[in-house]
């Protein structure tokens, strides 16, 4: 999708035989990995077709006050990438087992990536349930914030 300033979008829809049956949105940051500098758009050519921005939802995570610690999980090495910190993609299976799955699927989910995770670090796990949508807050050993999560379950 068009993207300005140092906000890089990306749409995605999933197909199966010419019928969509997934749809994602993210906005990204690119960091300079030597500076630590975040790279602007107008400075990075992804050479990508732009695509129509769908009409999905990018809002940020409000926490309910009422929020309860469910448990702890450690980033192994299977989940980290390159940089041995948590890859993106592994968060989602980490919420998973947290979530009373029996007999439901994710119908939505939603993250917010605050502060890496690195390898071997042990993350605490607050949750909320509130109007039919589990929040999920995971904190770093130092209390740093993690992530922020939101997922909607479907009934079976």
């Amino acid at each position: 999708c068009e993207s300005r300033a140092f906000s890089f979008l990306r749409c995605y829809a999933l197909e199966r035989d010419g019928v969509v049956i997934g749809r994602a949105a993210s906005i990204w940051a690119l960091v300079d990995t030597e500076s630590r500098a975040l790279v602007p758009v107008s400075k990075f050519d992804l050479d990508l077709e732009l695509m129509p921005h769908n009409d999905m939802s990018l809002d940020r995570i409000v926490m309910p006050k009422s929020i309860t610690e469910v448990g702890s999980y450690t980033v192994n090495y299977a989940d980290t990438d390159q940089n041995r910190h948590m890859n993106n993609t592994h968060y989602p299976d980490m919420y998973a087992n947290f979530l009373p799955l029996e007999r439901r699927r994710v119908r939505t989910m939603s993250i917010q990536y605050v502060n890496e995770a690195p390898a071997s670090e042990r993350l605490t796990v607050p949750r909320a349930y509130e109007d039919g949508v589990f929040y999920f807050k995971t904190l770093r050993e130092d209390g740093q914030i993690n992530t922020l999560a939101t997922v909607e379950l479907a009934e079976i």
